[in-house]
């Protein structure tokens, strides 16, 4: 949250207490001072009958991701101090270990069907121009 607050236009808790030593659930919290609005429950959301409301609320959603989705790779890790993982990279490497570690158990027509299938995700369009943004 602290690394987002100052990029996004939405309000972000801002931490004044963390304890993180023991990462147990029950254990680790976050303490921050209360931002303006009503937390937004799945019982809430289901009960909301105006259409208007629902999609004020969903545009607020988009814009948000919009501009999380919008930090650069490189602000990301210079501002973030996070580390950049490349998808490309994490996805070959991922082919590489199925082909040296499972294929020797896999029979020949599933080991070339898992081959075309990499191949044509690795080496499309749509593959080559991916943009590398923040998970959440």
């Amino acid at each position: 949250m602290k690394y987002i607050k100052d990029i996004v236009s939405t309000p972000i808790p801002n931490p004044i207490y963390q304890y993180f030593e023991e990462l147990e659930p029950g254990k680790v919290f976050t303490g921050y001072n209360l931002i303006g609005g009503v937390p937004l429950w799945k019982e809430s959301l289901i009960g909301i009958k105006n259409f208007e409301l629902v999609k004020g609320l969903a545009n607020q959603l988009v814009s948000f991701l919009i501009e999380l989705h919008s930090i650069s790779e490189e602000r990301a890790s210079r501002d973030l101090k996070l580390k950049v993982r490349n998808p490309r990279i994490k996805m070959y490497n991922l082919y590489d270990r199925i082909e040296n570690k499972l294929f020797p158990y896999i029979k020949k027509d599933a080991q070339r069907e898992i081959t075309d299938c990499f191949e044509t995700s690795l080496k499309g369009e749509a593959f080559s121009n991916l943009d590398i943004t923040l998970i959440h």
